[in-house]
């Protein structure tokens, strides 16, 4: 019983996040669309993400844990990790997000995240020597054809919608035949006529 909570907490811990950013690329999405730049919604977050993890960071440091001096120093790869986390993560990320929702839409950003999986699977292999499993060597492939054909998709999508808009524009040239070419001739031809007009004086 008690492997079964170790195994659910976590579970719906990480289904909470994913729920958090996939509501977080759709109001980015609405903020980018009221012309905010991507550079001030990336000065903003950890902000307020400060403000709001205050409180909880003092209630736990004051009452639940005694802080200790030695978790706060830097040692070499804990400085690694905070310069890493915060130029990468919390800067570069956050602004190449909000930049491509602005431009893409949130569905699209958010059909890249299963790419996270693939890459951490095979850095840990590599850097950490954690085993790689067929499992999720297939399900890297199956990711990576499934996000091509999401692109392809998408792709054929925005084609037909711009020949829908070229064909209407066209439908509506022909219902009226009076085009920019015919307006041109009659300007030309009213400047003709005020000019071989001579008013009596």
């Amino acid at each position: 019983m008690k492997k079964t909570g170790n195994d659910l907490l976590p579970f719906i811990a990480m289904v909470i996040v994913q729920l958090g950013y996939a509501g977080s690329n759709v109001v980015t999405k609405l903020v980018m669309d009221t012309g905010m730049d991507p550079f001030v919604q990336t000065a903003y977050r950890p902000i307020f993400a400060t403000i709001s993890i205050a409180p909880f960071a003092y209630f736990l440091e004051s009452y639940c844990v005694v802080p200790k001096a030695s978790e706060w120093a830097l040692t070499p790869i804990r400085a690694i990790s905070v310069v890493y986390n915060g130029t990468v993560c919390s800067s570069l990320a956050l602004y190449l997000s909000s930049w491509c929702i602005e431009k893409k839409g949130p569905l699209y950003v958010s059909m890249f995240n299963p790419f996270l999986l693939i890459i951490a699977a095979f850095l840990s292999w590599i850097l950490l020597r954690e085993k790689l499993y067929v499992g999720i060597v297939v399900g890297s492939i199956l990711t990576i054809v499934g996000l091509y054909g999401f692109l392809w998709g998408q792709k054929k999508e925005m084609e037909q919608s711009k020949n829908d808009v070229e064909e209407e524009d066209k439908e509506h040239k022909e219902e009226n035949p009076l085009c920019k070419g015919d307006l041109e001739l009659q300007l030309v031809a009213n400047n003709s006529d005020l000019e071989g007009f001579s008013p009596n004086m």
